[in-house]
């Protein structure tokens, strides 16, 4: 078991295994203390593989980045990496939600409200799912790219992320959903 701090990091910047374990043992009880703080306990462990990621991008940066001579002075450091990745992710997170609740304005003009005024009002699950599978059905009639980038709006995703995602330009990605959209407006009404 490696004790010094600085030969825990020094191995991780050489890529030995048994020195990230040691890292991740003497480490993760911090780490997962600054993600629980900002996110609860429900996604800590891939917040904390962000922090990973984030310490061992562009070969090692901020790992190389820490001068500090002491293990107090890197806790310090970490913690403020951790807490800008959580806040980070916190913000991707709310950015998402707000997505999705646009998305959900868009499908309620296609759909109107039946679906949630349904479930609302404690009528059937069968009545909601009914709409919930006239929405799918709708779904299906778009052509492949369209539907995809509808699924994607649908999960969250902003039109850039989508736009990466789909290895195709933004402009494209915007035109794709709008059309969607109105596709599936006349598919509704007809």
């Amino acid at each position: 078991m490696i004790k010094d701090f600085r030969t825990i990091i020094n191995g991780c910047l050489m890529g030995n295994s048994r020195s990230w374990k040691e890292f991740l043992l003497t480490y993760d009880r911090l780490l997962n203390g600054i993600v629980v703080q900002t996110f609860g306990r429900r996604d800590s462990e891939d917040i904390i593989q962000r922090i990973i990621e984030e310490l061992i991008k562009d070969d090692f940066r901020l790992l190389r980045r820490f001068t500090g001579e002491s293990e107090i002075a890197f806790k310090v450091y970490l913690k403020n990496i951790g807490r800008n990745v959580a806040r980070n992710e916190f913000r991707k997170l709310l950015k998402r939600r707000e997505a999705a609740d646009w998305l959900d304005e868009e499908v309620e003009i296609v759909m109107g409200k039946q679906a949630e005024e349904a479930w609302q009002k404690g009528e059937s699950e069968t009545h909601y799912r009914e709409l919930s599978n006239e929405f799918e059905n709708l779904i299906e009639k778009l052509d492949f790219t369209s539907r995809q980038v509808i699924l994607y709006r649908r999960k969250g995703y902003k039109h850039r992320e989508i736009a990466v995602m789909m290895a195709m330009p933004l402009g494209t990605i915007t035109s794709l959903c709008n059309r969607a959209i109105v596709e599936l407006k006349k598919f509704r009404s007809s």
